[in-house]
């Protein structure tokens, strides 16, 4: 598995960056977690989309799924796409109404298999309806926590994973329907997952390095588990 984050930023990109997107890879299995702005000017680098075996999205906030509509423009195939069931919000009809994907529509009770992964999802908690998603093969788990607040069921959901790639880069100040950066330690400490910080604000984002298991997600960086 190797992780390639194109996108580390939100709800705002700071000046040359991208918010969430991030190009998930296992054997010849290409996947995009999340699509938002910014991604369109960089996924070439690493692959045409057109060659997407799909795209998941955690919920349809505008910095998760904004460049879905400026693809639609390019894309003469449909791409498959994976995407909440209860399509909050103007962008979620937008991209519905493309009609440039070949959707399916998730819950918490929905799982699915590609090649040797088999998928799963745990329900967060934010203002739009989102979505933790966890891939597994035969030898490793990898987590990707999309937008949520700390619950114990995500601490849960991430127990056994290698890597957890958490939206969780708030300072412990600040209060919003996102993680922090102690948060994320937690959730090393209880999961025993290493943990992949992102999702950071513009400005004034909270410090990993101060914490043991945490890395600083970095833009145009691979991680391979």
């Amino acid at each position: 598995m190797k992780l390639t984050v194109l996108g580390k930023y939100g709800p705002f990109p700071a000046c040359g960056g991208a918010t969430s997107g991030y190009l998930f890879q296992h054997e010849n299995i290409n996947i995009m977690l999340d699509y938002g702005c910014g991604i369109n000017g960089r996924i070439d680098e690493y692959i045409a989309p057109e060659n997407l075996d799909t795209i998941i999205l955690s919920h349809t906030h505008f910095d998760h799924a904004s460049d879905l509509l400026v693809l639609s423009y390019r894309i003469k195939k449909p791409i498959k796409l994976y995407m909440p069931k209860s399509k909050d919000g103007d962008l979620a009809d937008a991209i519905i109404n493309t009609n440039a994907y070949d959707i399916t529509y998730y819950d918490e009770d929905t799982s699915f298999s590609m090649g040797d992964l088999s998928f799963s999802f745990c329900k967060g908690i934010h203002p739009f309806t989102s979505y933790s998603l966890k891939i597994k093969s035969s030898d490793k788990t990898f987590v990707y926590t999309g937008d949520t607040v700390y619950t114990d069921e995500l601490v849960a959901f991430c127990k056994g994973s290698n890597l957890v790639l958490a939206d969780a880069m708030q300072r412990e100040d600040v209060k919003n329907p996102h993680m922090t950066v102690l948060e994320a330690s937690n959730i090393h400490k209880l999961s025993g997952a290493t943990v992949l910080c992102s999702h950071a604000p513009a400005t004034n984002a909270g410090d990993p390095t101060k914490y043991e298991g945490l890395i600083e997600a970095e833009e145009f960086t691979s991680y391979t588990l």
